[in-house]
């Protein structure tokens, strides 16, 4: 099970960091830099939980910036200009 300290500790982590500015620098993506509000990371705890992913699962995908960056970047191409643009409203 994944807590809110996990996921904190995840995001501040230079794996995360390195992936974050290889998305920014690399494929030109707009990054928020401020804190997510706790309230929210919540939520993605509860996801995760509820898929079984663990914050091990999340640094093994993370290891290969480029597929990431691949999958990330057809994503956002397949939802762009739809009602479901928005992260996490596509299926």
């Amino acid at each position: 099970m994944v807590d809110v300290n996990d996921v904190c500790d995840w995001i501040g982590s230079d794996t995360y960091v390195e992936l974050l500015e290889f998305l920014r620098i690399g494929r030109k993506v707009a990054v928020n830099d401020e804190a997510v509000a706790e309230i929210l990371l919540g939520h993605d705890v509860n996801k995760m939980n509820a898929a079984s992913v663990s914050i091990a699962d999340l640094k093994k995908v993370a290891e290969n910036k480029h597929q990431f960056v691949d999958f990330f970047s057809a994503k956002l191409r397949l939802i762009n200009g739809t009602e479901n643009e928005q992260e996490g409203k596509c299926e």
